[in-house]
C-alpha cells in the first residue's frame, strides 16, 4: 500500500475501463500526483488508493465475487463508477461517486480526492494583523489547508510575490486608515482575482449593498472556527480552479501533440496552402514547394495562378471562385504548371473560413498530387481504345453461351461458320463443333477450361476447319455465362506442313551434302595419296640428280597446295552445312602460342622475318583448341607471307575486360579500306593470286566461320603502307593450367640383323596403294609386307601369317574395313594385334568413327610418310633379340 506520509503520490486503479479511458486518463493524470494502476494490485488496496471502475463491468460480476471485490476495496480512499446511476453495487465502500464517461470529469474527482487528502496548504495571506491574534488566525487557516502569511498594512503590495495565493484576509481592527486598507485590499485582490475577508468591528461594515462580490466581513473578536468555515470552502475552490486549469492544459498539450502529428500526417500526404480574402498565398507546406518546383519565398504574396496550366477554361475557374466566396466547400481535379513548365494533375479541396457574418477570411487548399493516377487513366483509356479497336478487328470470332446455348456471336464468328445471326441464336454451341471434337470439348466446358486448346469446327453449310479455341465463364446480369473465341488456324496447318515437308527436303539435301563432302574427300584423297606418297620417295631417293630434285620439290610443293585446297574447301563446307563439331573448353592462349611459333618459325627465318609473341602466362580463352591454333596459324602464317623482307610480325594478348583480343600485326604493305569488306569473303585473295604468294583465299573466310562458331568475333584493321592488324575477342576463362597429359613418346625402329624378322599385312583393293606402301616399308630392315587385295584373302592371310601389325583400308569391296575389323577381334588368335586404318575418308565424323570401333590409330591419306614411319613404330612390337 501507498504511504501518504511518504509521498503526494496516491495510486489510480483502473477495473474494466475501456482502452479509449485509459489512455486519456493516462494522458490527463500522469505525473507526481497519480500512478496509474491497470489491474488490481498485489498489495491490496490502501487508504490513499483512488479506484475508477467502469459501472457495466461491475455489474457483470455475481453477488459473490462482487462480494468479495467490495471487501477488497472497503479501504480505498474512494470509488469512483464510470457511468453508474443505481444504488451502488459495493454498499461496503467509504466513499463512492459516480461520473459520466468521460475522462475529464473522472480526474476531475480524482484531483479533488487527492487534494483533499495529500494536496499542499495553499498560502493565505493576513494583512494588519495584531500579533497577539496572529497566533490565533493562523490556526483557523490551517484548519482550512492553508499557510498563514502575515504583513504589515503598509505591506499589501508585497503579497503580489506569494505564488497561488487562495484568499486575502484584512484586519481592520487596529487599523489607522481602515477606508484606505479597504480600497486597497478591494483593489488588489480585482487585479489578483482573489477572495477578500474582512475581521473589523460591526460599526466598520458597509451597507449590505457596499460589498463586493467574493468579499466576507466577520466581527472581531471572531469566535473559534468562524474564519475556518469560510475559508475552507475557499481553498476547495481555489484547488479545483487550479485543477481544472491544469486540466484543461493537459487537454490542449494533448490536442496541441494529435494537432501536430496530424499536421505532419498531412503535409507528407497532401500539398497544403492558405490563402487570405483577396487569394494572395499567406501560407505553403514543404509539398507544395517540392511539388511545384517554386520556393516558399517566390509562393508567398503571389496568387495561385502562379500554378496556372492553362488547361482550364476562364469559366472553370469563375465557377470555383463564385463557389468558395459564398462560403461553400469546392471539390474538383486541377490541372496546374510547375516551375519548369511540367503539368502535373492534383485533387483539391478548397475549405473557406469565414467570420461572424458568413464571410470568407481565408482559404484552405488541401490537394493530393494524382498526376501518375491520371496518366493511368489516360493509358486505360487508350487501353480501351485500342481494345475496341482490336475487338472490331481481330481475327477470333466471339460467342456467347448461357447454358449451352448461344445467346449471342460477332459478325466475325458468322464469317467463319458461314452463318447468318437468325440460324445462330437459340442453337446449341456444340452443334457447330466436328462430332469427333464434341466429347473433348464437353469435358472442357465442364471443368470450366479457361486456357485455350486446339479443336475442329463445323461450319453451317458442313465445311470442317482447325481452330483455337479458348473460353471462360463469366457474370453478367445476375447470369453465368461462357464467353469462346474461335481462331480459324487453317493457313497455320497449311504453313506447318510446308514448314515441315521444306524441313525434311532441307534434311535430305543435307544428308546428301554430307554424303557428297565424304565421298568428295574419298575420291580427291586417294589419287593424291599416290601423287604426295610417291613423291616424298622420290624426295629421299639419293639416284636423283639436283634438276630432278628440284622437280620432285615442285611435286610435293604442288600436292601440299592441292591437299590445303582440299582441306579448307571440305572445311569451309562443313561449317556452312552445320556438321562441324567443337570441343569448347578453357585453353591457355602462351600455351597455343607457342605451338605456332615452332610451326611457323622455319617460314618467318626463309623470308627473313621476325616473329615477336609475348612471354609467360597470356589468359585463357573458352575455346576449341584445335581451331583456335588453325585461326592463329592461318593469320600468323599470312601475316609473314604477305609482309615486306625484313619485316616484323607482332602478336599481343589484352585480356582488359570480359572477351580477351589476341591481335596479330604485320609490317606489310597494308589493305585500302574499300577493300577490307571483301577480305573473308572466300576466294577472294584481293588480286594477290597474281602474285608470288601462293593461297586459296580460303583462309579468312574458315577463320572468320571457327571464330563465330566459338562464340567470338574477328576483325581487321589496316592502312595502305602500315601493315595490318588481324584481331580475334573470345570469352575469358579462368587461366588456371589443367594438368596435361603425358605425351607418348614412340620408340624408334630397331635396326641390326639380330632377332626375328617381323610381319605387316596390308589390305587394300587399290594397287597403287599397295605399291606405295611396299616401297616405303621396303626401306625398313626386318620388316616383311603381306598384301592382300580383298577382304576375304586378308582375313586368311592373316589367320596363317599372324602378322605383327595389320594396315587395313576402309573402302573394301564386299565387307569394308569395319567388318574385317569384327572378324579380326572376334578371332582370339587375332584380337591382340594392332590395326591402323588406312583410308581416305578423312572427315572428322570418319576419324571419330574409326577409334571407337576399335583401330589402334586412323590415318588419313594422302599419307605423310613421315607421321606413317611413326605410327608403324609406335605400334609394331619389339623385336626379340636372341
Amino acid at each position: 500500500m501507498t504511504n501518504g506520509s511518504a509521498s503526494e503520490t496516491m495510486r489510480l486503479i483502473g477495473l474494466g475501463l475501456p482502452p479509449s479511458m485509459r489512455m486519456a486518463l493516462h494522458d490527463l493524470l500522469a505525473g507526481k500526483r497519480f500512478q496509474l494502476v491497470e489491474a488490481f494490485p498485489a498489495d491490496g488496496v490502501g487508504a490513499e488508493d483512488i479506484v475508477v471502475a467502469d459501472g457495466a463491468w461491475l455489474a457483470r460480476h455475481a453477488d459473490t465475487a462482487r462480494g468479495g471485490l467490495a471487501a477488497g476495496l472497503a479501504g480505498a480512499a474512494a470509488l469512483i463508477v464510470i457511468d453508474h446511476g443505481g444504488d451502488s453495487p459495493l454498499p461496503s465502500v467509504r466513499r463512492i461517486l459516480h461520473a459520466p464517461a468521460e475522462a475529464v470529469d473522472v480526474a476531475r474527482l480524482a484531483g479533488g480526492i487527492h487534494d483533499d487528502r495529500l494536496g499542499r496548504p495553499l498560502p493565505a495571506i493576513v494583512v494588519g494583523s495584531p500579533a497577539e491574534t496572529e497566533a490565533a488566525c493562523a490556526k483557523e487557516l490551517e484548519a482550512a489547508r492553508c499557510t498563514a502569511h502575515f504583513l504589515g498594512a503598509g505591506a499589501l503590495a508585497d503579497a503580489s510575490a506569494i505564488p497561488e495565493t487562495a484568499l486575502l484576509v484584512v484586519d481592520l481592527a487596529v487599523a489607522a486608515d481602515a477606508q484606505g486598507l479597504i480600497a486597497a485590499a478591494r483593489k488588489a485582490v480585482a487585479r489578483w482575482r482573489l477572495p477578500l475577508v474582512f475581521l473589523a468591528p460591526p460599526t466598520a461594515w458597509p451597507p449590505p449593498d457596499g460589498a463586493e462580490d467574493d468579499e466576507f466581513w466577520l466581527a472581531v473578536p471572531i469566535a473559534a472556527g468562524q474564519l475556518a468555515a469560510i475559508a475552507r470552502p475557499i481553498v476547495r475552490a481555489a484547488r479545483d480552479r487550479a485543477w481544472r486549469t491544469h486540466l484543461r492544459c493537459r487537454q490542449l498539450d494533448t490536442q496541441l501533440k494529435e494537432f501536430s502529428v496530424m499536421r505532419r500526417a498531412i503535409d507528407q500526404h497532401a500539398i497544403v496552402s492558405m490563402a487570405d480574402a483577396d487569394g494572395r498565398i499567406i501560407y505553403a507546406n514543404d509539398k507544395f514547394c517540392e511539388l511545384s518546383g517554386f520556393s516558399l519565398q517566390e509562393l508567398l504574396g503571389a496568387n495561385h495562378s502562379i500554378v496556372k496550366s492553362g488547361r482550364h477554361s476562364d469559366e472553370f475557374y469563375a465557377a470555383l471562385w463564385r463557389t468558395i466566396t459564398r462560403g461553400r466547400t469546392w471539390q474538383g481535379e486541377v490541372c496546374n504548371r510547375k516551375k519548369n513548365g511540367e503539368p502535373y494533375w492534383v485533387s483539391t479541396t478548397i475549405v473557406p473560413i469565414v467570420d461572424d457574418s458568413g464571410k470568407p477570411v481565408r482559404y484552405v487548399s488541401i490537394r493530393t498530387d494524382i498526376t501518375l493516377l491520371k496518366a493511368t487513366e489516360l493509358r486505360l483509356q487508350e487501353s480501351r481504345e485500342r481494345h475496341k479497336f482490336f475487338a472490331d478487328n481481330v481475327d477470333e470470332g466471339v460467342v456467347v453461351c448461357d447454358r449451352g446455348m448461344i445467346v449471342d456471336v460477332s459478325d466475325r464468328w458468322l464469317e467463319l461458320f458461314r452463318c447468318r445471326r437468325d440460324d445462330a441464336l437459340g442453337q446449341p454451341v456444340m452443334s457447330f463443333t466436328a462430332p469427333s471434337a464434341v466429347p473433348m470439348a464437353l469435358q472442357l466446358i465442364g471443368e470450366k477450361w479457361a486456357e485455350s486448346y486446339e479443336s475442329v469446327m463445323l461450319r453451317h453449310d458442313g465445311t470442317t476447319f482447325p481452330a483455337i479455341v479458348r473460353g471462360r465463364d463469366l457474370e453478367f446480369g445476375g447470369r453465368e455465362l461462357r464467353l469462346t473465341t474461335i481462331l480459324d488456324i487453317s493457313r497455320q496447318k497449311e504453313t506447318e506442313l510446308a514448314v515441315k515437308a521444306a524441313r525434311t527436303e532441307a534434311e535430305r539435301a543435307n544428308q546428301a551434302k554430307s554424303e557428297f563432302l565424304s565421298s568428295m574427300s574419298h575420291e580427291l584423297r586417294t589419287p593424291m595419296n599416290a601423287i604426295f606418297g610417291f613423291a616424298q620417295i622420290l624426295e629421299f631417293d639419293e639416284r636423283l640428280n639436283e634438276d630432278q630434285q628440284d622437280s620432285v620439290q615442285e611435286i610435293l610443293k604442288a600436292a601440299r597446295h592441292l591437299l590445303g585446297l582440299i582441306n579448307e574447301v571440305l572445311d569451309l563446307a562443313k561449317i556452312d552445312s552445320g556438321r562441324i563439331t567443337l570441343s569448347i573448353e578453357t585453353v591457355l592462349v602462351d600455351a597455343v602460342a607457342d605451338e605456332c611459333e615452332q610451326l611457323l618459325r622455319p617460314l618467318a627465318a626463309d623470308r627473313k622475318i621476325s616473329l615477336h609473341l609475348p612471354s609467360g602466362p597470356q589468359g585463357a580463352v573458352r575455346a576449341d583448341r584445335v581451331r583456335l591454333k588453325q585461326v592463329l596459324l592461318n593469320l600468323l602464317s599470312n601475316a609473314i607471307k604477305y609482309n615486306h623482307p625484313q619485316g616484323e610480325v607482332r602478336l599481343t594478348v589484352d585480356t582488359a575486360g570480359p572477351r580477351l583480343r589476341i591481335t596479330v600485326a604485320d609490317t606489310g604493305p597494308g589493305i585500302a579500306a574499300d577493300k577490307l569488306g571483301s577480305l573473308f569473303q572466300p576466294f577472294n585473295r584481293l588480286d594477290a593470286e597474281h602474285g608470288p604468294v601462293e593461297g586459296t583465299g580460303l583462309g579468312l573466310a574458315i577463320s572468320r566461320r571457327m571464330v563465330e562458331a566459338m562464340g567470338g568475333r574477328i576483325g581487321v584493321d589496316s592502312e595502305p603502307g602500315r601493315g595490318c592488324r588481324f584481331w580475334i575477342e573470345l570469352p575469358q576463362a579462368d587461366a588456371t593450367p589443367a594438368a596435361a597429359p603425358p605425351a607418348r613418346r614412340s620408340q624408334p625402329a630397331e635396326s641390326g640383323s639380330g632377332g626375328r624378322q617381323r610381319h605387316i599385312l596390308y589390305i587394300d583393293d587399290n594397287p597403287v596403294n599397295l605399291k606405295l606402301v611396299t616401297q616405303i616399308l621396303s626401306r625398313l630392315r626386318d620388316i616383311h609386307l603381306v598384301t592382300a587385295h580383298t577382304p576375304e584373302l586378308g582375313i586368311e592371310l592373316a589367320l596363317t601369317v599372324k602378322p605383327d601389325l595389320i594396315l587395313l583400308d576402309i573402302n573394301l569391296p564386299g565387307m569394308d574395313g569395319y567388318g574385317v575389323l569384327q572378324v579380326f577381334k572376334a578371332d582370339l588368335q587375332l584380337r591382340h594385334i594392332p590395326v591402323l586404318a588406312l583410308s581416305a575418308n578423312a572427315m572428322p565424323k570418319d576419324i571419330e568413327r574409326g577409334i571407337g570401333a576399335g583401330f589402334t590409330d586412323y590415318l588419313t591419306k594422302p599419307l605423310d610418310i613421315g607421321r606413317f614411319l611413326a605410327s608403324i613404330d609406335l605400334y609394331l612390337p619389339k623385336r626379340e633379340n636372341g
